[in-house]
Order: C-alpha cells, then structure tokens, then sequence
C-alpha cells in the first residue's frame, strides 16, 4: 500500500505536466526561438550541400534574428527524440509533441530528485517534496516550454541530486560520493557553456561550499572537473551553432554574456531592485505560503534537520545573492534552485506530518500545512485557468483557418507584431512551409501565405554589439501601401495601422484583469475558443483540454449556487486581434483591368511556377499629366500591384490615371487616395514631412497617407470624413500647420 501511495503521488508531476500543456498548447514570445527553430530542423532537416541558400531559405533565425544568437543544441535534441514518432504515427500535433518530450523529460529529473531525498531522508520527505514540487504554478506550467532555461533545468536538477546531503550513516568521503561530485560539476560546467551563462554562478557557489567543507580537492577533483565540462561544452556548442548561423566560430552564450553583461544591453529589458529575487520571486515561484514564513525556519531551528538544511540553502542562496547584482532580473534566473529549496521544506513538513499525534501543537500545525498546500493548489490551477488566456494570436490565427480554408486557391494573411508574440508559430502553419518569412503552404488545393514581416526588428546600437545582425535592418516597408495589397487577410492589434479598404470579420479578446462578479452577473466564455484540438492535426487526447473547461464550468456554477451565493472572481477580457478581411474594391477591382495588368489567371500561372507567362505581364504605363481638382499642380499617380511568391516573388508596377478623383490634405505635400488605397506621388516639396504627421513615410518629397482607417488614423485630430478613405483634417491638425 505504502509503494501504491508513493506511486501515485510521484505520478502527480507528469501528469501535472501534460495538463498544463494540453489547457496552454500554445507558446510566446519568450519561446519563440526554440520552437522556431525546432520546427525548422523537423521540416527542413539538415542540409549538406548548399548549407548557406537552404538555411537561409527555410530557418526562421536567420531572417529574424534577435540581437544575440541562442543555442541549437537543444532543440537539435528535442527535434532528434520526436523525429521517430512523427514518422511512426500520422498526424500528430508537432508542437504539442515537441513539448511533450521536453516537459517529460524535466519531470524525469524531478522524480529523479525525488529519489534521492528518499534516499537519504526516506520515503515521508520524498512524498512532500512531490506535493510541494506539484503545487508550484510556474513549476508545472514551465516545465514543457521551449525556454533556454528549461533545456538546462532538467540537467541542472540532475546535478544538484549528486550535491545532496550524505546520510548520516554514510562513510564519508567515499567514492561514489566524490564521483557524484565531480559528476555533478561538469554537468553544471555543460549547462553553463551551451544554455545559461547564469549556470556558471551556480557551479561557483556549489564548488566553493564543497571546497570549504573540504569534500573536493582543488586540483584532483575541482579543476579536472571544470576542465573536462568546458571542454565537452566547447565541442557540442561551437560546431553546432557555427553550421546553423553561417559563422564560424560561434559561441552563443559567450556572445549572449558580452551583450548583456559586460556591455549591460540586459537593462533594456528592465531593471529591479537587488532584493526582488529574495522577496517577489522566490515566494511566487514556491508559491505556498507557509514555506517561508514557517517551514524553511523550521528547518534551519530543528536540531537533526539544519546540517541538511544548510548544505541545501546556504549555496543556493548565495547564488541568488550574487546574481541578484545583475540588474535585468526575471524568475526564470534562478529556477534552478527551486528543487533544493523546496526539498527543506519537505524536511519540515515531513517532520511535522510525521508527529501530527504527538502534540495538539504539531497536530495544528499539520492542519495548518495541509490547508497551505490545498491552497496552493488551488492558486495554481487559478492561475493556469487566466495564464491561458494570454495566446491571442495563436486563437486568431487558428479562426482564419477555421473562416477561410477553402475560400479560394490561394490565401495571404499577415501577421502583426502582437500576432506573431502571443501564439503564433510555425507549427500552427498549415503543413508545408517554406520560407521564413513569407511562407508557403498548400492543402486541400489551398495555398496559404504567411507573412511576418515587421519594419524594425532591432536598433543600429544592438547590431553593433552583436555579432550576427545585419547593420542596415530594414524599415517602413509596412508604410508602403503596395506591402498590405498583396495580402486577402491581416491579423492586427490596431487596424487603423492597416492601409487600405478592410473589413472587421472578428475579434480575439485576451485577458486584461481580474473582476468581482455580483449575483446574476456572467463570466466571460469565448465560445469559438479553439483550445489544441484543429482538424488539419489530431493526436487522441487533444480533447482533455476542451472537456476539463465543461467540467470548471460545471463546477464553478455548483460553486457559485451553493456555497458563494452567486459572488465570484472571473476573468475581464478585452478585445486583442482583429481579423481584417480585404473588402471587394482592391486596386486592381477599382481601377479596372487595364489590357497589360496580370489577370488572376495569370497570377495563378505565376505561383504554379510559369515564370514565361509573368514576363508578359511586366508593362508601364504612361500617365498624361493633367490639373488637380484644387491647384494647379500636375500630378502623376503611382499604384504598388505585388503579388508575392516565396520562389518568383514578381512585382508589378503600374503608373495608372486617377480615375476617383485627387482630394489632398495638406498644403505642403499631397497624399490622395483610391477608395481606400493610399497612393504617393512625386515631386512635390514638404511631402515627406507631411507624409510623417499623416501617419506615413517621409522621404523628402514623397508622404504616404493612412487611410481607410478609424477618426484620427490619418493624421493627428484627423476625422473621418465618411468618403472612399478620405480623411479631412482636424482642429489639432489645423493648428499644427
């Protein structure tokens, strides 16, 4: 019975594991580059011969890269264990495969822990190291995502089970225990080469406390230790990274610790006080809250457990002590010594469990602890139920895909900054992607287009510190009006950024706080929410997501009925992404189909890869000048017609008549308008600065307007006139010129 309960409760983390991943599939900004880059391995491959064109073809880093290059080598890994199942069952969802793999393999290492406290402190401090470990919101809901730090936790939670506590009725040094030391310092040297820098603080705390206590000898154990790590470390990395960047050598993380430690680009990121680990992070990451207050002191003032319970703390500790003096800090710094702090814990609440009958004192306490843990619990699963409502992106996309599949043979949607941070990845694509880009996907005779594109994805400072960004980043392309003709559908956070004549066809809201809802008042519920389970990827347990909602639903209204007295705290959501849909009256439908412009059949013939028929359709077209309805300027109109392919890529210009008629807005510079197509012309003096305060591009003489858009998004105190896309200027404005 003992080995059944045990059993049980050590299933907890696993299956915690997997909860929290099928209610939370999607990923963020955060984990972007792993799964990016997971993602690409897994469809792409690794290619042999012509490294350079397939890599920078097919792989997302290298046409977005971030100011510092990350390792490969995790999901190098990840890609090579889930390579067999995705060719051995058809139709798996990739990402929640992926993830999986990686969440599994983090709750082996905690198990494994787990296996060793009930080694040295039995099987009763083991059995609360897992409930207290299950508890853990950021533990749990992390422990499967694609962060550089959770590559490392697993690893780095194996090597902190070799620094455990002997028991005392050890025969110290042995060697298996100084094996296990030294073991444990080059696995900690690894992780600290190829994933975290942070890592290297780590080791140096533990290394010092084993020195000092005189369990490891400088030169036998120590240096062969930290040299072999490095070395090891060294050799997976540099290989690795300099293929996959194109750069040789190349050592990501000592890049990532120049940039942001020694030239300080970490502060960019924010900054908090020194004690913000001490007292905001470690609180929420243990999350009970009598594990500060009253279990770790408990630990430290009881006799037979502060030996123990110092060799866990006091290294640790002094980790988070000195790093704290870096000032960027985020909790997932220091996520490695959560499993050694929590592990004291247990040893307190395994000592006041275990003599819960001895004393009304330890009998309260023991009510108290398990009340604690009860709560923490339920705080978690709080916390799950708002942390998945923060993937708007990822909801839009897959509602397009539910909306229009199938509409017509091809589809290009772009995805915006917020979009592409708040779920979207490269998995959620529809199968076949081929450029990173502005990637391509057929299914069910649909082709799909996917564009990412974003005017200004780092700064001229960070391409100087770093060593892969380009130094001339490309700008204002999203102020072209040509750049949005292209496109039938764009997931935006503001639609007045969206140039052209566009319809709202729906609205994804996301979590935006939390309220107090009165008797009678409803929670909000999207109801087209999608959770994991789409039909172009199934696996068979995609709908647990989906049934534990009902269930909460069920659960919170008995809840509400009985026992509240309708009284409840819900979620406030507010409205995200909007998908815009191009409206009948694009630039080729309004101006009409001159004899030489690509007809849609054409195009069809371009993107099935006749490029012969494309150079038929490359003409231009003089435009007479003639006088403007106000002043008497001649004008000539140019109209962007593009139409992308991921291999022709053609462009058609076109310079056509007005045939709406010109309406400007401003003295200095004119900006015009095709029934909400914004339309530059030239050769007019203060266009640019005007094209700037309207909302667009200023380069010299030439100002882009922003129209078709709501009050306002012209031009400062714009309103909208309620014409074609024209926007007349406010008060604001006036006063401005």
């Amino acid at each position: 019975m003992r080995h059944l309960t045990d059993v049980l409760l050590a299933s907890l983390i696993p299956l915690l594991v997997l909860f929290h991943l099928a209610l939370a599939p999607y990923s963020k900004v955060e984990e972007s580059f792993s799964i990016q880059a997971t993602h690409d391995i897994l469809t792409s491959g690794l290619p042999f011969r012509n490294v350079a064109t397939t890599l920078r073809a097919h792989y997302d880093h290298l046409t977005f890269p971030g100011p510092v290059p990350r390792t490969f080598a995790g999901p190098l890994a990840v890609a090579g264990v889930s390579w067999p199942f995705i060719h051995l069952v058809e139709g798996l969802n990739r990402q929640i495969l992926v993830r999986a793999i990686l969440g599994l393999f983090n709750a082996f290492c905690i198990l494994s822990f787990r296996n060793g406290i009930a080694k040295i402190f039995g099987r009763y401090a083991a059995n609360w190291y897992i409930v207290l470990q299950a508890s853990q919101f950021h533990m749990m809901y992390y422990a499967s995502r694609t962060l550089p730090n959770f590559y490392a936790f697993g690893l780095s939670t194996l090597a902190l089970r070799t620094f455990l506590p002997v028991s005392s009725g050890a025969t110290f040094p042995s060697k298996n225990t100084v094996n296990g030391y030294r073991l444990g310092l080059c696995i900690l040297t690894i992780l600290g080469v190829v994933f975290r820098s942070e890592i290297a603080v780590l080791l140096f705390m533990h290394t010092a406390w084993l020195f000092v206590r005189g369990r490891m000898r400088l030169v036998q154990e120590i240096v062969p230790s930290g040299l072999i790590g490095l070395l090891i470390g060294v050799i997976l990395t540099v290989p690795i990274d300099s293929y996959f960047y194109l750069s040789f050598p190349l050592w990501p993380e000592l890049d990532s610790f120049i940039f942001n430690v020694v030239h300080g680009q970490s502060i960019s990121w924010g900054t908090h006080p020194y004690h913000y680990y001490l007292t905001d992070s470690l609180p929420r990451l243990i999350l009970n809250p009598l594990a500060f207050p009253l279990l770790v002191p408990f630990a430290l003032i009881t006799r037979p457990l502060r030996s123990a319970s110092i060799s866990l703390l006091l290294p640790n500790l002094a980790f988070i002590l000195l790093y704290s003096f870096q000032p960027h800090k985020e909790w997932r710094f220091i996520i490695y010594v959560l499993p050694p702090i929590t592990a004291t814990a247990a040893l307190s609440a395994s000592w006041i469990w275990t003599r819960r009958a001895k004393s009304l004192a330890y009998r309260l306490l023991a009510l108290s602890l398990l009340a604690s843990t009860l709560a923490s619990f339920a705080a978690s699963f709080g916390m799950l139920a708002v942390s998945r409502l923060n993937y708007p992106g990822a909801e839009a996309l897959n509602r397009l895909h539910a909306r229009a599949h199938g509409e017509k043979k091809v589809l290009s949607v772009h995805m915006d900054t917020l979009t592409c941070m708040t779920g979207v990845t490269r998995f959620l694509e529809l199968p076949g992607p081929k450029s990173p880009r502005t990637s391509t996907a057929k299914v069910d005779d649909t082709l799909w287009i996917y564009d990412k594109t974003d005017d200004l994805m780092y700064t001229s400072e960070e391409a100087e510190l770093s060593s892969i960004l380009s130094h001339n980043p490309e700008q204002d392309k999203l102020l072209h009006p040509g750049f949005w003709d292209r496109f039938d559908y764009v997931l935006a956070e503001r639609p007045e950024k969206v140039i052209g004549k566009w319809e709202v066809v729906g609205v994804v809201n996301g979590f935006a706080g939390i309220e107090v809802l009165r008797p009678g008042e409803d929670e909000w519920m999207d109801k087209e929410m999608t959770l994991p389970a789409r039909p172009i990827a199934k696996i068979g347990w995609e709908d647990v997501g989906g049934e534990t909602v009902r269930v909460w639903r069920r659960l919170e209204g008995l809840v509400r009925r009985y026992v509240t007295r309708g009284w409840w705290v819900g979620v406030r959501m507010e409205p995200k992404i909007r998908i815009l849909k191009r409206q009948e009256g694009s630039v080729w439908r309004d101006v009409g189909y001159l004899p030489n412009m690509p007809t849609p059949d054409l195009i069809a013939s371009i993107i099935d890869g006749k490029a012969r028929l494309a150079k038929k359709a490359i003409r231009h077209h003089k435009t007479p000048q003639r006088r403007t309805r106000r002043g008497q300027h001649p004008i000539r109109r140019l109209v962007i017609v593009s139409v992308l392919h991921i291999e022709l890529q053609p462009v058609f210009a076109h310079v056509v008549e007005d045939p709406i008629g010109y309406e400007p807005v401003s003295e200095g510079g004119h900006v015009g308008h095709y029934r909400g197509v914004g339309v530059r012309e030239e050769a007019y003096e203060g266009g640019g600065e005007r094209g700037r305060e309207s909302g667009g591009e200023g380069d010299d003489d030439i100002g882009l307007g922003v129209v078709g858009a709501p009050s306002g998004a012209g031009e400062p105190g714009g309103e909208e006139s309620g014409g074609n896309g024209e926007i007349t200027p406010g008060k604001e404005a006036a006063e401005e010129r």
